[in-house]
C-alpha cells in the first residue's frame, strides 16, 4: 500500500516536532526541578542557620550567667578540698548539711576508678564514668592536675536534668570533688530552656518536625524518653556523633528508610572558648533537625503532573500544526506531480517514476513494462459534447484505468487523451498483456456523458502500446519512445487493440509515416 506524500510529510514533521517538543519540555522541566531543589536547599540552609544561631545564643547566654556560679563553685570546691585535708574519710561527712550550706549545690566524690562513691545526690552514687571514654579521659586529666575546672552546663546521667558542673582534684590526686548546680529550678535559666526554644522553632518552620540538641555523649538537652529518663541519641546515628566530635565534620544528611518524606540532618557546633580557658568537654553540641519533605515531594509530583499535561497538550498542538502545514505544503507539491483533472500522476511524475524503474532493474534484476494509451475518437467527443464533456470522459477513463491496474502499478496522464502505465512487478510479457486486455475491456463498457453513451454513439475506444525494459530499451527515453511506437502501430491497425513493440515495427511505422 502506497503512503501518500502528505502522509509522509505529516509523519516526518510530526516526529520532528515531537522530538523537538519533548527535548525542550524535558530540559525546561529539569531546569525547574533543579531550581526547586536549589531553592529548597537555600531555604533549609537559612532554617539551619537560624536554628543554630538561636541554640548557640542560649549557650552564650549561659556562659555569661554562669560567671557568678563559677566563682561560688570555686569557693566551695576550695573549702571542700581543705576539709578533705583535715578529714579524708568521706564516711564522716554530712553531705546533706554541706548541700544546705552551699546553697543547694550537690556534691559528688569520684575515686580513681572513676566511680561516684559519695554524694549529696544519692541517685548518682555508684555511677561508673568509665562507660563514657571521652569524659573519663578528661576526668583522669583533672584528677592528676591541680586545677579547678568549671564546665559548661551538662546533663545528669540518669535523669537528664540540666546542671552546671565543676571539678576539683584533691591534693593527693586520689579523688575529684565534683559540684553540680541544678539549673532546672532557676527562673532565669528556665527562661533560656533548650526545650522551649526548640519547640518555638518547630512551630515557626512548618517543614521542621523536630529539633533535638545533643551533648558530647549523645544526651538530649531538655528532653526525656517516654520512661522519664535521659533521652539518648539513636544508636544507629552514634557514628555520626563520633565523627563530628573528633573531626568537626559538617552536616550529615540521613534519609529515613521507613519514610521517604522524613530526612534527618545532624549539624555539629561548639559553644566557643572563653578568653581565659581552653575548650571544655561540654562545649560540643550536635543538633538533629528532622525535616518533613512531604509538602515538597508533593510539589515535585504536582510539577511532574503539570509537565506531563503540558507536554501532552504541546504534542497535540504540534501535531495539529504539523497536519496543517503538511496540508498547505502537500497541496502545491501534489499539484506539481499530479494531473489536476484526473488525479493521476502528470508527465513530470511519470518521467521520475520511469527513471526509478531502471534503478529497480539494476537492484532486482527484473524487467518492467511501459504501456502508453490513447483514446480513439476523443476529438469527436469534444466536438459533440464540448470540452466539459471531454473532461468528464477523461475523469471516468482515469477511474477505469485505476480499477484495471490495481494498486501495484503506476498510472499517469501525459496530456490531452494520452495516458501511460508502468508495471514494475511484472516479469513476463504475458502479464503486461493481461493488464492491457483488462483496460480494453473496461474501455468498452458504456460511458455516459450528459446522457449519451460515447462508446456506442461516438465510438470511443482505446489503443495501447507496450514495451518491455530492458528488452526494448535500456534507458527512459528509448523505452518510452518504443512504447509510443507500439501505440502508433496499434492506432493504425484498426484501433481498440494493443501492440507489443517489435523491432520490425520500426520499419513498418516508418513506412506508415
Amino acid at each position: 500500500m502506497r503512503i501518500g506524500f502528505r502522509t509522509k510529510l505529516m509523519v516526518i514533521m510530526g516526529v520532528f516536532t515531537l522530538l523537538l517538543t519533548f527535548t525542550v519540555s524535558f530540559i525546561d522541566q529539569k531546569r525547574l526541578y533543579k531550581s526547586l531543589i536549589e531553592e529548597r536547599e537555600v531555604q533549609k540552609s537559612l532554617i539551619q542557620d537560624n536554628i543554630i544561631t538561636s541554640i548557640s545564643s542560649i549557650d552564650k547566654a549561659y556562659q555569661v550567667l554562669d560567671s557568678d556560679l563559677e566563682a561560688k563553685m570555686l569557693k566551695y570546691s576550695t573549702m571542700l578540698g581543705e576539709k578533705y585535708k583535715s578529714n579524708p574519710n568521706f564516711d564522716d561527712w554530712d553531705f546533706e548539711q554541706l548541700k544546705q550550706d552551699f546553697e543547694g549545690i550537690d556534691i559528688y566524690i569520684i575515686n580513681r576508678d572513676l566511680i561516684i562513691t559519695h554524694s549529696s545526690y544519692k541517685t548518682d552514687v555508684g555511677i561508673d564514668f568509665k562507660l563514657y571514654p571521652k569524659f573519663s579521659e578528661n576526668l583522669m586529666k583533672i584528677m592528676d592536675s591541680s586545677q579547678f575546672v568549671a564546665d559548661n552546663m551538662d546533663l545528669e546521667t540518669l535523669t537528664g536534668n540540666l546542671r552546671k558542673y565543676s571539678y576539683y582534684p584533691t591534693h593527693d590526686h586520689n579523688y575529684v570533688i565534683e559540684l553540680g548546680f541544678p539549673l532546672t529550678n532557676n527562673e532565669l535559666f528556665e527562661m533560656l530552656s533548650f526545650l522551649k526554644v526548640t519547640e518555638q522553632l518547630e512551630k515557626k518552620y512548618s517543614m521542621v518536625d523536630e529539633i533535638t540538641v545533643y551533648t558530647q555523649d549523645g544526651l538530649a538537652l531538655g528532653k526525656l524518653n517516654p520512661d522519664g529518663n535521659t533521652l539518648y541519641l539513636d544508636k544507629k546515628h552514634s557514628t555520626i556523633l563520633e565523627r563530628s566530635r573528633t573531626n568537626s565534620e559538617g552536616k550529615t544528611v540521613v534519609p529515613n528508610p521507613d519514610n521517604p518524606n522524613i530526612v534527618h540532618e545532624f549539624v555539629p557546633y561548639t559553644i566557643g572558648k572563653k578568653t581565659d580557658q581552653t575548650l571544655k568537654y561540654a562545649d560540643f553540641r550536635m543538633v538533629e533537625i528532622v525535616y518533613n519533605e512531604s509538602q515538597f515531594n508533593q510539589l515535585l509530583k504536582e510539577n511532574k503532573k503539570i509537565f506531563i499535561l503540558q507536554l501532552a497538550l504541546t504534542i497535540i498542538i504540534a501535531f495539529l500544526i504539523s497536519y496543517t502545514i503538511a496540508r498547505l505544503v502537500a497541496k502545491p507539491m501534489y499539484l506539481a506531480f499530479h494531473d489536476l483533472l484526473t488525479g493521476l500522476a502528470n508527465r513530470a511524475s511519470f518521467q521520475t517514476k520511469l527513471e526509478e524503474s531502471f534503478k529497480y532493474i539494476e537492484k532486482n534484476k527484473s524487467p518492467f513494462a511501459v504501456l502508453t494509451l490513447d483514446l480513439d475518437h476523443f476529438k469527436s467527443v469534444n466536438d459533440t459534447l464540448g470540452h466539459d464533456g471531454g473532461d468528464l470522459l477523461l475523469m471516468e477513463y482515469a477511474k477505469r484505468i485505476k480499477a484495471a491496474i490495481g494498486s501495484s502499478a503506476f498510472a499517469a496522464r501525459l496530456g490531452g487523451d494520452e495516458f501511460a502505465i508502468i508495471l514494475t512487478d511484472f516479469s513476463v510479457e504475458k502479464q503486461a498483456v493481461e493488464i492491457a486486455e483488462r483496460i480494453l475491456s473496461e474501455s468498452t463498457r458504456p460511458i455516459l456523458i450528459n446522457g449519451k453513451d460515447v462508446v456506442k454513439e461516438v465510438g470511443v475506444t482505446t489503443s495501447i502500446g507496450i514495451a518491455i525494459a530492458p528488452l526494448h530499451g535500456e534507458d527512459s527515453q528509448t523505452i518510452y519512445k518504443n512504447a509510443d511506437r507500439a501505440l502508433y502501430y496499434a492506432k493504425h491497425s484498426g484501433k481498440n487493440v494493443y501492440k507489443i513493440f517489435d523491432w520490425e515495427l520500426v520499419k513498418e511505422s516508418d513506412e506508415i509515416e
